[in-house]
């Protein structure tokens, strides 16, 4: 679905996401894609294994997780003891295990094993396939706004992997076969395709000591750690309508768009949430004045920016129409806002915002929230197979926001892109 509206970056803690970075290998194993988290937790490691996939069928790489983490896990991790979790993101599977630093060895060797052949029996994988169902149920019913993302995933991500729906449909997911959840860990799960992610009370030195003495298998290369490549479906437009729900009504609006020139992912990221924060503000040249300040079109609207690579940006906009506002009006509104931010975000609101930022930058005498903001940056890159930033280059990054790109960001955005709608609840005003 798409990601930011699914628990990535808003408001200042896009800054967070963006803060420091600093990322460490072990000497030993300086061309292997090791990471250390400067995580500051004392007495607790935590390890995580980072596996890229591409699964045709929906829901498949959900359900190999969950067959992978019983049959890796099962028997080896104690409930009551180290903390344990695997999930499953677009294009990305992740296993990670916590325990105190004595334990080590033991969790790496853990680990491992989800690079081994799935073993469980037949009768067992079946009932986890309910299990899986039920985590639908518990996710997606009674939610219509997630539910509306599901809906237009595939539609707006036309042609790439990450168009998949991680969860499927009931109907999808129970006809899930355990041999393609076998053939996909095969495929997918192995240790030159794989990052590790370790973080909290550990040194670079003391993991390679440990990596070396389980003999765990060698990850691939940092030099190769490459992004998958996104590619912009025709820009065409579709609406999903959700009637039936009873929720209050609202719209949200997700537009892919392609930018006329290449922008480095890591600098195209803080523009793209600059600008969220102009958009956002009741300034001139955001949102918040044509739809709420000086006309009553929307009770209250939220916006998120998601960067898919240095050429596509996906922009979002989830509104509740105002009384007696329908989804028609509604709409017209916020493109028509749009629209005139496009024609320049002013000299006065751009400073204005860019110190709030700035302020908003996480101080590096806090220690506890700029270890956790370097810890979720590194995490959030290595997610998506990018490399994080280091602590300089993440600061230079401020020193490169500038009008001009900001302007060419929201000109892309109102113009033409492939679009998805979905109107969710009774039109207001049909």
């Amino acid at each position: 679905m798409p990601r930011l509206l699914s628990g990535h970056p808003r408001s200042v803690a896009v800054l967070l996401l963006l803060a420091l970075a600093v990322l460490v290998s072990p000497a030993r194993a300086a061309e292997q894609a090791i990471f250390i988290a400067p995580l500051d937790t004392p007495g607790i490691v935590t390890v995580r294994v980072i596996i890229p996939y591409t699964a045709e069928k929906p829901g498949l790489a959900h359900f190999m997780e969950h067959l992978v983490w019983h049959s890796a896990f099962r028997g080896k991790v104690k409930l009551a003891g180290p903390h344990h979790n695997a999930f499953t993101l677009p294009g990305t599977v992740v296993y990670e295990l916590s325990g105190p630093p004595s334990e080590l060895n033991d969790t790496l060797r853990t680990l491992a094993r989800v690079f081994e052949p799935i073993r469980l029996e037949r009768d067992f994988a079946i009932a986890e396939r309910g299990v899986v169902r039920r985590e639908y149920d518990f996710r997606l019913t009674g939610k219509p706004n997630l539910k509306a993302l599901e809906a237009m995933q595939g539609f707006l991500y036309a042609g790439n992997a990450i168009a998949n729906s991680v969860m499927g449909t009931p109907d999808e997911i129970e006809a899930l076969r355990i041999e393609d959840a076998m053939a996909l860990q095969e495929a997918t799960h192995r240790p030159e395709r794989a990052v590790l992610m370790a973080g909290g009370d550990i040194t670079a030195e003391q993991l390679s000591a440990a990596l070396a003495a389980v003999k765990f298998p060698a990850m691939r290369p940092r030099a190769s750690l490459q992004p998958v490549p996104f590619t912009l479906a025709p820009p065409v437009e579709k609406v999903f309508a959700f009637p039936e729900d009873a929720a209050a009504p609202r719209m949200l609006l997700c537009k892919v768009v392609e930018l006329p020139e290449p922008v480095s992912y890591e600098l195209l990221y803080i523009q793209s949430q600059l600008l969220r924060d102009i958009l956002l503000s009741g300034l001139q040249g955001g949102l918040a004045k044509p739809l709420r300040l000086d006309n009553f079109i929307a009770r209250t609207f939220e916006l998120s920016f998601n960067v898919h690579d240095e050429r596509h940006a996906e922009f979002c906009i989830f509104a509740e129409p105002d009384a007696g506002i329908g989804f028609a009006a509604l709409r017209e509104a916020v493109e028509g806002a749009l629209a005139e931010s496009a024609k320049g975000i002013p000299q006065a609101t751009f400073a204005r915002v860019l110190k709030r930022l700035r302020a908003a930058w996480p101080d590096p005498s806090d220690r506890p929230a700029n270890l956790e903001a370097m810890s979720q940056h590194m995490f959030d890159r290595l997610l998506f197979m990018r490399v994080p930033l280091d602590e300089a280059g993440s600061r230079a990054l401020m020193d490169q926001l500038e009008p001009r790109a900001v302007d060419r960001l929201i000109a892309a955005v109102a113009g033409p892109g492939r679009t998805a709608i979905s109107l969710i609840g009774k039109d207001p005003a049909p």
